[in-house]
């Protein structure tokens, strides 16, 4: 065996008040650590486990062989902010204490162990995601130290080089810099995969909110050329205004943002995307949650997209990090936390920068101007829900409600011109509802479906198409009973109509509803960010 094995360095980074202890439900990011410690031991040679230290978290190092050669898998995971004892939960939760500190200390865990040619894989959730895109951010502005170089003062010039705005960083500091770093152009991070990013930090009170934005203001958490496959799993049903999707955008100018961009919209809040949620039966089991169909596709999308991590398989019955029910997942609570702070101030997330139907008491976030979606698609399992005759339950209501989210319901004629040419009968019902298009957006934006397996079902092009069909089929026959309305197309030059409440009474779930009023209730413009 050569005296240093290529390293696969896996860094799995937790979000707000996740632990990964028995107490606590395992968030998407520590099932994947698991699935993979799994799937390691099955694939391991004749090498036992080798344990390592970085920065205070546990990394443990494996060493199998692949195709004649030796790989050693490194593996780091952080708890997150918020997670230690006393007041911590409260300044990390709130406040966002020791996100800086944990971004710093997963970048020197790389320094450690990094050589030339290995692989870096980063997956996070929530401020666990902002953590790990903001990495990113790092490697890309800086580069990545070297392990002799990386001493207090070196790694500190580094942060604060990166911390200041592009504008006002100096060159000559960039430089000196260079001798330190690891060869610039040759590093890659091979997949950057996400669960519902907050742009908020998650902070539930608006004062703290503000004093959060500002001072993680410039932190980089855009796409970044360095990565190789970026994947993000985006929760459709999250109504808190302080948990707005910082969803990727095609830039302006940029042309090399990676390889392989995917964005998946999944039915449920956010937790019921990345994990973490205790739901507990009469008999005080757990359930299985919704944050098997996001981890199910993250999982899929690495092993088709990467070299190849050893995730182990997925099983009907068995261990529990291995254990998964897509249709009974499909069919979960969706769940509604902060209910006494959302119930007048809700958000609803736009869906490919299309306003959602109107809603008092409910801002659109997620709408930036002149911005333009980048490979944004609406998981299977959203749109099966809207044919599911017995309903969906949500947390605190008595009985199941039909599936009717005003973004994605706003969405859906998207996805029929997406698939139309498959069916010119079922196009020309869906397309006098189809909204308006984003400011500076030359053609209506594609929206696509993700199938059961992850893999994204293609835009139709031919009438007939039997992929495109399926799709169709989940649409609902009349989109005037979703509440959609009637719309002129715009002229040439005309900016973007603002989006009408329906005629109904009530919302989905059955709170009473009317038209906006003006001032920060009922305001559809811009959100926060």
């Amino acid at each position: 065996m050569p005296s240093r094995p290529h390293r696969r360095l896996v860094l799995f980074l937790d979000g707000t008040w996740n632990k990964d202890d028995d107490e606590h439900p395992p968030t998407n990011i520590v099932r994947m650590r698991e699935i993979l410690k799994i799937g390691v031991d099955e694939a391991l040679a004749a090498h036992p486990p080798q344990s390592v230290q970085a920065g205070g978290s546990r990394a443990t190092g494996s060493i199998i062989e692949e195709n004649g050669r030796f790989i050693e898998y490194v593996v780091y995971y952080d708890r997150g902010v918020g997670t230690g004892a006393w007041l911590d939960p409260l300044k990390g939760g709130v406040f966002g204490k020791g996100l800086d500190r944990n971004i710093r200390q997963a970048y020197r865990f790389l320094t450690e162990h990094y050589a030339e040619g290995d692989e870096i894989y980063v997956f996070g959730f929530s401020r666990g995601a902002f953590t790990a895109r903001t990495l990113v951010g790092f490697l890309s502005a800086v580069g990545l130290l070297k392990p002799r170089s990386c001493t207090p003062e070196t790694e500190l010039r580094a942060w604060r080089h990166y911390r200041r705005k592009p504008q006002d960083r100096y060159c000559a500091e960039w430089f000196a810099l260079e001798p330190h770093v690891f060869d610039r152009k040759a590093l890659r991070v091979a997949c950057l995969g996400v669960f519902d990013t907050v742009g908020a930090l998650g902070v539930p009170l608006d004062g703290f909110r503000a004093a959060n934005a500002e001072k993680y203001a410039f932190h980089n958490t855009e796409l970044s050329s360095i990565v190789d496959v970026s994947l993000h799993a985006v929760a459709i049903d999250e109504r808190r205004r302080s948990f707005e999707a910082a969803l990727w955008q095609k830039p302006k100018f940029k042309r090399d943002v990676g390889a392989v961009i995917e964005q998946v919209w999944f039915p449920g809040a956010h937790a019921d995307i990345g994990g973490g949620y205790a739901d507990w039966t009469r008999e005080g089991l757990v359930r299985r949650g919704r944050e098997e169909l996001a981890l199910a596709w993250m999982i899929a999308r690495v092993k088709a997209l990467t070299p190849g991590l050893h995730f182990a398989e997925f099983e009907d019955t068995g261990r529990r990090p291995l254990r998964i029910d897509l249709p009974a997942a499909t069919a979960a609570t969706i769940h509604r936390p902060w209910p006494r702070i959302t119930r007048h101030r809700r958000a609803a997330r736009c869906i490919n920068q299309i306003p959602p139907l109107a809603e008092k008491g409910t801002r659109a976030v997620g709408t930036m101007p002149h911005a333009e979606p980048i490979d944004e698609a609406v998981h299977i399992g959203a749109l099966e829900l809207l044919h599911r005759s017995q309903g969906i339950t949500f947390e605190g209501e008595g009985r199941p409600v039909p599936y009717r989210p005003r973004n994605l319901v706003a969405a859906l004629p998207a996805i029929a011109a997406t698939y139309g040419a498959a069916s010119p009968a079922i196009r020309g019902r869906w397309e006098p509802f189809a909204r308006t298009l984003p400011d500076g957006a030359v053609s209506e934006p594609e929206l696509c479906v993700v199938d059961w397996n992850g893999e994204r079902i293609p835009r139709s092009r031919s009438e007939g198409d039997p992929c495109g069909l399926a799709v169709l089929r989940l649409l609902p026959d009349d989109p005037a009973a979703l509440g959609l309305t009637l719309r002129d197309r715009p002229q040439p030059g005309l900016s973007r109509i603002d989006p009408v409440c329906p005629s109904a009474d009530t919302d989905p779930a059955g709170t009473e509803m009317d038209s906006p009023t003006n001032g920060d209730d009922g305001d559809f413009g811009h959100g926060p960010r």
